[in-house]
């Protein structure tokens, strides 16, 4: 890591400036695209390593907004789908499109979005941590099993 853009506070800041650049700030067109492709690449390639093995980074991902978003996001993907068609049909019986469009698409969201993280928080905590605790059962190779204590014992069983 003795490249300047993994050392350098102002480097790795810029770098993430570049990424939030182009998101919040780049207009699609075919030409742009195809040139964009390897720099992009270059980016999240630079993201990746800076975030995963840099010692000196100037930024950490690490919350505990984020550490719980993580831990619930497989019922976040699993369970979205499920409440946009929910939703979009309670949506449709409401008819609140109809008075206004803007407060339609404002509550749409919201009900989207807090019902998905609700149900997905419900989930991680009354069923996927119970087969998480019980997943080490069901694994084809124990861990706690290969410590040397465990083999010195499972030797003196065979010797006698």
């Amino acid at each position: 890591m003795n490249l300047t853009v993994f050392k350098s506070s102002a480097a790795q800041w810029g770098m993430l400036g570049l990424l939030i650049a182009y998101f919040f700030g780049y207009t699609k067109t075919p030409v742009v695209e195809q040139i964009l492709v390897l720099p992009l690449g270059v980016l999240f390639a630079w993201l990746i390593v800076n975030i995963g093995a840099n010692d000196q980074k100037a930024f950490s991902f690490q919350h505990s907004i984020l550490d719980r978003l993580g831990k619930i996001s497989y019922g976040i993907y699993m369970y979205h789908m499920i409440v946009v068609y929910f939703t979009s049909f309670l949506f449709t019986k409401i008819a609140l499109h109809e008075t206004s469009l803007l407060l339609h698409w404002v509550a749409y969201f919201t009900v989207v979005s807090t019902g998905t993280f609700e149900i997905a928080y419900l989930s991680y905590e009354y069923f996927e941590k119970r087969l998480l605790k019980m997943g080490h059962r069901f694994s084809a190779f124990h861990a706690a099993d290969q410590t040397p204590e465990k083999e010195g014992q499972r030797e003196l069983r065979k010797a006698s």
